[in-house]
């Protein structure tokens, strides 16, 4: 890129830098005289009747936040309020993206939906080694669960190693292909066949 290109740019860069500025400070001028404590006032009688702890929010316009705001608690259980580097869990979201990523590799031809687990993940149970990449994905494979229902957190409450090593000793909770039953296994497997594949 030679001297004028660059000069361009960064004449670009700072005509941008300016507009989100002004535009900023319009959005902020026109919320003092509105409802700056309205928009408060409203996030905090959605969190009271919905029962959110705490929450970030943030409001985009074109590549300028005009709003932000960090409210409540993030760890209900030590006090701890929210802040904006607050990191939240994504829980099952995660599977969005597990699945998403899984089908990449479908379309790159490193994985068939059709191809038993145990091709992809080494020293699985032998009841395990058949259940399908496509079953995993469909909550049909009938492995047992590695979370407890009753506390959320990973089976036998030791942490998630040792959960990952309680549930292979599990029997299976169904015939492979039979009966749905959304569990976080089926998608443990998932992502451990990502790990492997997408090296």
């Amino acid at each position: 890129m030679n001297a004028a290109s660059q000069t361009l740019l960064l004449l670009i860069y700072e005509k941008l830098c300016a507009l989100c500025i002004a535009q900023t400070l319009l959005y902020a001028t026109s919320i003092a005289q509105t409802p700056n404590e309205k928009t408060d006032r409203y996030l905090i009688t959605q969190m009271k009747q919905k029962q959110i702890p705490g929450l970030q929010i943030a409001v985009i316009k074109g590549t300028c936040v005009v709003f932000s705001a960090s409210k409540g608690i993030a760890d209900v259980a030590f006090n701890i309020p929210v802040s904006d580097s607050t990191i939240f869990s994504i829980n099952s979201i995660a599977k969005i993206f597990a699945g998403v990523a899984l089908m990449q590799l479908v379309e790159e031809g490193k994985v068939r939906l059709n191809d038993p687990i145990g091709r992809h993940v080494d020293s699985l149970p032998q009841s395990w080694q058949s259940i399908t990449l496509r079953q995993l994905m469909e909550h049909v494979s009938g492995l047992p669960d590695v979370e407890d229902d009753r506390t959320g957190g990973p089976v036998g409450g030791r942490g998630e190693d040792s959960a990952w090593k309680l549930v292979q000793r599990l029997p299976l909770l169904a015939k492979p292909g039979e009966t749905f039953n959304y569990m976080a296994t089926n998608y443990l497997l998932i992502q451990k066949v990502i790990g492997f594949s997408g090296r």
